[in-house]
């Protein structure tokens, strides 16, 4: 049993877990299987978001059993949390790994079917990392304590847990010493970091990061729009290693909406929060989620948001139709959207992000960024990179140092379709 294949689906934390795991399973001796090779082990890490998550993380362990015969098939993460039952109905299941158990792969290998459920406490070890992104994610916190009427996940991973401060630091440090140019500070709930440990918090984390290690930049994954605080700011502003790009959920833009999510801000607290952001980071990049065709949403309350939308700083969307997930306030609620009109409403808001992305794009053209090589996808001439700000652009090579990063002023070539709505 010396072969293992990773399939991953889902957020950030999944894809920083999926490849630590890779990086234990690598250090126990197993190699990974090559493209179109047959795996002995295959581990598949889940996401249940959406109903769709569903769909896809069933397409996919059953395509690693259809693919890999007579392999061990182990299914881990978010839906198998949720929905084990189903999972293990799944003929060619051998086992369900706990969210909580990743760490743990090798020895779940090594022992019996597991069929355990349960949340604790994550684990407190360093292990190592293998990936062949040029960006490293690393996992600082999980689990959430928020209780979002549509959202599932904080039944999945428990309440929020904090990785100790010193071992974040060590992990940085080591994936600075393998050659990663970014590493990206992920969580379930990041800006909520710190605060089962004492007086560590996010902003104290930062900087201790910046202090201890010399030349990767940091870029803070998704964050509450109530955790964007005075002294976040000035970071980001301050410090050329901490990237211009912030995606702070939005959900919805309308305030009677929002209240229904359990969601604690209003929509002119969060827009307004952009343009504080915008007037004080230049060139930052800010994102969004957003989740259309909530229960109750009114053709006019989705109209009004958005205007709000079209006329804020935002400058794409990651846009949902509404899921319902079994377990939640919103799957039951009244007036629920019909799938025809939540479609319909999601189109709109995609082609309202596509328009805002090139007005973005437009906007940076002669400025200065930051970017760091990420492939070359066969191109001999231009490797595609990303910029602190979460622009992709088309480097030509020879503007690229040694170690893949550069300081390039933006051309309206870097760009494989720029200003295009899609």
């Amino acid at each position: 049993m010396n072969k293992f294949s990773i399939l991953t689906l889902g957020c950030k934390v999944n894809q920083s877990e999926s490849a630590t795991m890779r990086g234990i399973l690598e250090a126990a001796g197993l190699c990974q299987a090559s493209t179109g090779e047959i795996a002995d082990v295959c581990v598949i890490n889940t996401c249940t978001v959406t109903a769709k998550s569903d769909y896809q993380s069933r397409q996919l362990i059953r395509r690693a059993i259809r693919d890999n015969p007579g392999a061990r098939v182990i299914v881990t993460g978010c839906y198998s949390q949720t929905r084990h039952d189903e999972v293990c109905g799944i003929d060619g299941v051998t086992s369900i790994l706990p969210v909580n158990q990743k760490l743990d792969i090798v020895h779940h290998i090594n022992k019996s079917t597991s069929t355990a459920r349960d949340c604790d406490d994550i684990s407190i070890s360093t292990p190592p990392y293998s990936t062949e992104r040029s960006r490293a994610f690393l996992k600082i916190q999980d689990g959430c304590n928020n209780s979002c009427a549509y959202c599932i996940v904080h039944v999945a991973r428990g309440r929020s847990r904090s990785i100790p401060p010193d071992q974040v630091v060590g992990a940085a440090r080591s994936l600075e010493e393998k050659g990663f140019r970014e590493i990206v500070l992920t969580g379930v709930h990041v800006g909520f970091y710190g605060h089962d440990l004492g007086e560590t918090r996010l902003n104290s984390l930062v900087r201790r990061l910046l202090r201890e290690t010399s030349g990767v930049r940091y870029r803070i994954s998704s964050i509450e729009p109530t955790e964007v605080d005075d002294e976040l700011v000035a970071i980001i502003a301050g410090e050329e290693r901490v990237c211009r790009h912030l995606h702070i959920p939005l959900q919805a833009a309308h305030d009677s909406v929002l209240e229904r999510m359990n969601r604690h801000y209003s929509s002119s607290y969060y827009f307004n929060l952009l343009e504080q952001l915008r007037s004080r980071i230049p060139g930052i990049c800010l994102g969004a989620d957003i989740i259309a065709g909530f229960p109750g949403e009114t053709p006019e309350m989705f109209e009004a948001g958005v205007k709000l939308i079209n006329e804020s700083s935002l400058d794409y969307l990651h846009v949902f139709p509404f899921s319902k997930r079994d377990g939640t306030p919103a799957a039951s609620m009244p007036d629920q959207i019909s799938s025809r009109d939540r479609d319909a409403r999601a189109a709109l808001l995609r082609d309202v992000s596509a328009r805002k992305k090139s007005t973005f794009q437009s906007s940076m053209i002669g400025r200065k960024v930051h970017v760091i090589a990420e492939n070359s996808d066969g191109n001999a001439t231009t490797c595609k990179c990303l910029s602190d700000n979460y622009l992709n652009l088309r480097i030509p090579f020879g503007l690229l140092n040694r170690d893949g990063t550069a300081m390039a002023i933006v051309r309206k070539e870097y760009f494989d379709a720029p200003f295009a709505v899609s």
